[in-house]
């Protein structure tokens, strides 16, 4: 989109838009592995625990 812009393809504002749109679904992204390695995480713990242990809990 950068270089678009540098050739007079784009607009200033459709760069910019560009832009805030690649930032956002970038957080979204690295929101969702962060979802993803945390919930990895719980059912490997939950995998590890015997069953027994897992109801005292609840």
């Amino acid at each position: 989109m950068t270089n678009g812009y540098e050739l007079g393809k784009f607009s200033y504002l459709d760069a910019l838009d560009a832009q805030r749109n690649y930032f956002r679904n970038e957080a979204l992204y690295i929101a969702a592995a962060a979802r993803y390695e945390r919930l990895k995480s719980e059912i490997l713990e939950l995998a590890a625990t015997p069953a027994s242990h897992q109801l005292d809990a609840q």
